[in-house]
């Protein structure tokens, strides 16, 4: 996933569903947030996501007008 945030850089919505994704994900797009200006949403949703071990990571990503579904 690193290397396909700043590919983004004008999306707005980003639906990464049912992929297996791990809380990893999360970090990386707290790192890489910088380099996608126009991002607003992100769908995260049936993924391998505990939202309850990323919950402090969320609002976060909330502080940096993020919506984050998962």
């Amino acid at each position: 996933m690193d290397q396909l945030w700043g590919h983004f850089q004008n999306v707005s919505t980003i639906n990464l569903s049912q992929n297996y994704l791990t809380e990893k994900t999360v970090d990386s797009l707290i790192a890489h947030r910088s380099a996608m200006p126009a991002l607003r949403s992100v769908v995260l949703s049936q993924n391998a996501i505990k939202e309850r071990q990323v919950k402090g990571k969320l609002e976060e990503l909330g502080k940096m007008g993020l919506s984050i579904g998962i």
